[in-house]
């Protein structure tokens, strides 16, 4: 069945798909729902990776939202949350209000990332990259980006750990604004502390191919390829059999939102872990099982490596905790996510 909206739209739709496709069959860089990307189709119209939906459920005509990001854009570039009561109510409020129902298209939600996608340039590209994230949850991270960087000529900045969402979103811009000021140029690539990465561009084969040069810097500073991204069970066998890891350290200590989002409320209930043997035993449904085994690898995989060359593992505070424990957004997300 033809839809105008996809019609008009086919060519700008289509590289969209093909760009989140190609990012959602890589583990290394997702991890089941987790990362977002988005289009802008025209000057008011935005398509976004529905939430809870992976990156491979993208086509020209499924698996994303339709946003006004006119409006939403004004708001994250106006507005000063301190003056508002609840930003990140406005912010949830601003982007349900922007959402367009689209005739031929499923009704889905957006990520509740959309606020920074709708500041940035026409193609973005936020993952999970494990290589991102040895840098973003080490404690030495700004060094280690500027070290892997080095000489690159590649624009970035780097922004603190904050809640996901509205507070993201304003932080983004602020530190986009920072680098003009001070840098003269708006930086193309983003760090997320304990989170991950984003990147943008006008065209979306350039702005793959900085996603993958980014990674591929980060991956040889410790050392590594993107052929090293464990691809079996081995490896995380291994290392839950070494006498790092317990149900405790992995709950308690997350390196990141997803990690509380898929492992809290499984683990050690329907995930099993022998801590002798490294065996994982999921008694789920296959889909989400399959995301708990992807969870844990980029965990121990991070983690791993950080400690493997001398630095130091960062992980979320106490109040992230309490904000992702606590936030509709994310159950949703799971929810979907797990189906």
């Amino acid at each position: 069945m033809s839809c105008a909206f996809v019609d008009k739209n086919i060519s700008d739709l289509t590289a969209y798909s093909d760009l989140s496709r190609k990012l959602g069959v890589r583990t290394d860089y997702v991890q089941g729902g987790g990362g977002n990307t988005s289009v802008k189709l025209d000057d008011r119209l935005m398509a976004i990776k529905a939430s809870g939906y992976s990156l491979c459920d993208v086509t020209p005509s499924s698996g994303y939202a339709v946003l006004n990001y006119e409006d939403m854009s004004a708001f994250y570039m106006h507005a000063n949350p301190a003056s508002l009561s609840d930003a990140e109510n406005e912010g949830a409020e601003r982007t349900k209000a922007a959402v367009r129902s689209i005739d031929g298209l499923k009704e889905v939600r957006p990520s509740v990332e959309a606020g920074f996608h709708s500041i940035l340039k026409k193609y973005v590209i936020h993952t999970h990259s494990v290589y991102a994230n040895l840098a973003c949850c080490a404690l030495e991270g700004q060094r280690l980006i500027r070290e892997a960087l080095d000489g690159s000529d590649i624009p970035w900045g780097f922004v603190p750990y904050i809640d996901p969402g509205t507070k993201l979103a304003f932080a983004v811009f602020a530190e986009i604004e920072r680098a003009r000021r001070e840098q003269g140029d708006v930086p193309r690539v983003l760090f997320l502390q304990n989170h991950g990465v984003i990147v943008h561009d006008d065209c979306e084969k350039a702005c793959e191919a900085l996603h993958e040069r980014v990674n591929l810097l980060l991956a040889g500073r410790f050392g590594l390829t993107f052929a090293d991204y464990p691809e079996d069970g081995r490896f995380l066998a291994g290392a839950l059999a070494g006498g790092r890891f317990d149900d405790d350290y992995l709950l308690r200590r997350p390196l990141f939102p997803d990690q509380m989002v898929y492992l809290t409320g499984s683990l050690g209930e329907s995930v099993h872990i022998d801590y002798k043997t490294g065996a994982v035993v999921c008694r789920q449904p296959e889909n989400t099982a399959r995301i708990t085994m992807e969870i844990l690898t980029a965990v121990v995989f991070i983690i791993t490596n950080i400690e493997k060359h001398g630095f130091k593992v960062l992980t979320m505070g106490d109040a992230a905790k309490r904000f992702i424990a606590g936030w509709e957004s994310e159950k949703y997300r799971k929810s979907i996510a797990g189906k």
